[in-house]
């Protein structure tokens, strides 16, 4: 059986907790690229998982320089 769902979820709750501004960039990002017709992942656009991905790697990123 596989796992894996119930592991990304605990990662992303994880993520919510400590970077409480996820949560608003996130939805910020996803209504901007919905309005671009970039948040379906058969039209060649994102989906919340790999948005999420993207946005705490850049937060990690910028306070690893600050």
């Amino acid at each position: 059986m596989n796992h894996l769902g119930i592991i990304s979820s605990d990662l992303m709750r994880e993520w919510l907790c400590f970077y409480p501004c996820l949560h608003r960039i996130a939805l910020l990002l996803k209504v901007s690229l919905h309005h671009q017709k970039l948040m379906s992942i058969y039209n060649g656009g994102l989906n919340s998982y790999y948005l999420l991905i993207m946005i705490v790697c850049f937060l990690k990123e910028v306070s690893l320089n600050s």
